[in-house]
């Protein structure tokens, strides 16, 4: 971007240099505030990241006793609708059997 010849005219004018560089000098200190406030948070950020490295395995173990658990219940359902299928059957023919004798 191009700076219009006002614009540096302002640059000149020694109170125009004076707010720039205390805005910048502003500027500076913001972003080693939040510099500072990461760096102090690095330590407990990387405690948190080995710690969630070391469960990452305990995780995916019981993920996968999850899964094995959930396909365990889908069988078991299947076969309590077939045997309750047969129930209803039984049920059914001993109405039936019981009508025509």
């Amino acid at each position: 971007m191009m700076a219009s010849l006002k614009e540096v005219e302002e640059m000149m004018n020694c109170n125009s240099i004076q707010e720039m560089f205390l805005s910048l000098r502003q500027q500076e200190e913001k972003v080693t505030s939040d510099l500072d406030e990461l760096l102090k948070n690095q330590a407990h950020l990387e405690t948190k990241m080995r710690n969630l490295n070391q469960t990452l395995p305990q995780v995916t173990v019981v993920g996968k006793g999850c899964k094995i658990l959930h396909n365990t219940i889908m069988n078991t359902n299947i076969l309590a609708e077939k045997v309750s299928r047969k129930v209803r059957q039984l049920d059914t023919a001993k109405v039936l059997f019981l009508y025509t004798a």
